[in-house]
């Protein structure tokens, strides 16, 4: 017999194929609404989710510049609104719920 396989909505594909489906997993598990992140911590916390914790010769494939384009189009996915902004030298990045 044929086992049926998981159904993913075109949305959520679509998504995928814009970004990775490492950033997505993460995405989902670790960002939410109204709450302000460090760029450079939340780049550091998906590479360790992504394997590469330890990446002293910067071999992780997905570089920050990448993965920080990768954040609004999660936003947009998800209706979100994205900012970042400058804070004493520290790149600060938040979703909030469009209105």
């Amino acid at each position: 017999g044929l086992i049926k396989s998981d159904e993913i909505n075109l949305s959520k594909r679509k998504l995928i194929d814009s970004t990775s489906a490492e950033f997505v997993d993460f995405a989902e598990d670790n960002l939410s609404v109204n709450e302000e992140y460090n760029l450079n911590q939340l780049y550091q916390s998906f590479k360790a989710h992504s394997g590469y914790r330890d990446d002293i010769f910067d071999k992780c494939p997905t570089k920050q510049n990448t993965f920080t384009k990768w954040l609004p189009i999660y936003a947009e996915y998800n209706n979100y609104e994205f900012s970042k902004r400058q804070s004493n030298g520290i790149q600060k990045v938040s979703f909030t719920v469009k209105k």
